[in-house]
Order: C-alpha cells, then sequence, then structure tokens
C-alpha cells in the first residue's frame, strides 16, 4: 500500500498575512486604526518572534508607534528581531529592558549607544549585525524580510493612500520590503484627510484642468514651471478644506498633487 504523499502549502506567508488582518479587523475602523486602540492593534496583528522594522532616522521617527509598541503586553507579544536604522529613542530600547524584543539589527545609535552596551553586558539584547545603511536596506529584501514595518507618514485617507511628506528618504524601501513577501506596512500620520468632490477643477494661469481623482488627491498635468509662473486656483462645487499644490523635480510635464498641506507655489519677483 503507497503512502500518500503530503500536500505542500506554497503561501504560507500570504495565509498568515490573511490570519493578521483579520484579526486587527476587529480593531480597525477599515484602514484606519482610531489613536486610542493602536496598542491593542499591534497586539492583534505582531505575534512572538517577528521581524519588526521600525523607522527610524535622521529626517523623521516614528515616535508614536515606537511608543505604542513598548506598551504592549510583554506576556504577549516578546522575543522580537527589531530593525532599527537609527537608534535614536529612549522607548525603542525599553522594548528590550521589558522583554518585548531580544534581537536588533541597525546603522547607527548615537545617544542611545552607551545603554545598548549595559543591555549587552546585562544579557537583556542581541546584536544581529550593525550595518550600512546600504547593507541594511538591501537585506529586508534577502534575509532580514519584515512581518511588520512601522513607518512615520504625512497624511493617509481613508482608502490606504500615503502621503510621507517632503522627508521621505528611506521610507520606500522599508514599505517595499514588507510588499515583497507579505508583510503588514502601519504608518503614523497627522492627519487622515477625506476624498475630494466631484466636479473639482484646477486652473492653472487661465487655463482650467479637469483634473483625475486618486484617493485624497486631484492629479492635473502640469508642467512645474507652469505651477511656478502662475496662479494656481482650485475650484470646488462645495466648501472644503483649503489645499495645495505638491512640487515637482523637473519641468517635465507630469501628475500635480492638490495635497493636504500648506504650500503655496513660490511667485517670481517683478524685475
Amino acid at each position: 500500500m503507497e503512502a500518500e504523499t503530503p500536500t505542500r502549502t506554497w503561501n504560507t506567508r500570504r495565509i498568515d498575512k490573511a490570519r493578521r488582518i483579520a484579526r486587527g479587523a476587529k480593531i480597525a475602523d477599515g484602514r484606519v486604526i482610531p489613536t486610542r486602540d493602536i496598542v491593542a492593534f499591534l497586539q492583534a496583528v505582531i505575534v512572538p518572534h517577528d521581524r519588526v522594522v521600525l523607522e527610524g532616522n535622521n529626517q523623521k521617527q516614528a515616535d508614536f508607534l515606537s511608543r505604542s509598541l513598548a506598551q504592549v503586553d510583554a506576556a504577549t507579544v516578546h522575543d522580537l528581531h527589531m530593525i532599527i536604522p537609527s537608534v535614536s529613542r529612549a522607548e525603542q530600547l525599553d522594548l528590550f529592558e521589558r522583554g518585548i524584543a531580544r534581537k536588533l539589527d541597525f546603522s547607527y545609535a548615537g545617544a542611545q549607544s552607551l545603554r545598548i552596551s549595559q543591555f549587552l553586558a546585562d544579557g537583556l539584547l542581541e546584536i544581529g549585525a550593525i550595518h550600512t545603511y546600504i547593507e541594511l536596506y538591501g537585506r529586508l529584501y534577502v534575509d532580514l524580510t519584515p512581518n511588520v514595518v512601522l513607518v512615520a507618514g504625512f497624511t493617509a485617507d481613508r482608502a490606504g493612500n500615503l502621503y510621507t511628506g517632503a522627508s521621505t528618504e528611506d521610507t520606500p524601501a522599508l514599505v517595499e520590503a514588507a510588499a515583497f513577501r507579505d508583510g503588514i506596512v502601519i504608518a503614523q500620520v497627522n492627519q487622515i484627510v477625506d476624498d475630494f468632490p466631484a466636479g473639482c477643477t484646477i486652473e492653472v494661469g487661465g487655463q482650467v484642468l479637469q483634473p483625475a481623482m486618486r484617493g485624497a488627491q486631484l492629479i492635473a498635468e502640469v508642467t512645474l514651471a507652469e505651477a511656478v509662473e502662475n496662479e494656481v486656483v482650485l475650484h470646488t462645487p462645495e466648501p472644503i478644506t483649503p489645499r495645495a499644490l505638491r512640487d515637482a523635480p523637473d519641468d517635465r510635464p507630469l501628475g500635480l498633487a492638490i495635497a493636504a498641506y500648506p504650500w503655496s507655489p513660490p511667485r517670481r519677483s517683478e524685475d
């Protein structure tokens, strides 16, 4: 009698992600997590021994998420493998003191270097490696693929679209590493913006454009020079929160977006 060949499962990470999202969905409001529920949400989607990326660099720090992660129940979430590019905040090391995290990969410690050495001597922390930034980001796609990534953004809409602000140096590399192998991305933002009402137009130098709607942004095909040299007016069928143009790197035609933060194009000085 032939033995049955065991069935292999080839999508274990995708199944695991779906289970985590299902647990978190009981707490979140769609794709938005209420601030008061963030600790419970983190406990729902993070499990012991996970690899967790916590955004921290000289541009921005996911400070709210780092403080919230330090508040989870260490009996539920423990022995995490933290990946923090720049260890700069005290609560990032509180994770190890409380037993929430065990292993650390990083590139820079700065003011927290003394505390790291103390934790090493006390057996509270294990260092995986001290990397260059490029090496650390590269390994996120090889052998340090994260289960959960915690990042800092500026605004987001209720569909999950994220605007990371002017300082977005490291964020894409961290977020894409999660998407690469079915990880979960959690972002702290300053503001949740609503969608624009139908019928909005953008007027640039007297030319009225019909923008495309993309989440909480309006996209119009203009050049940066046109936006800088001309008055830009947003026409809406009903009053909404004032929004302004997001700038672009050069003079090529591109999608110029109305976004939810204060910015006005510089005006040319008169000769």
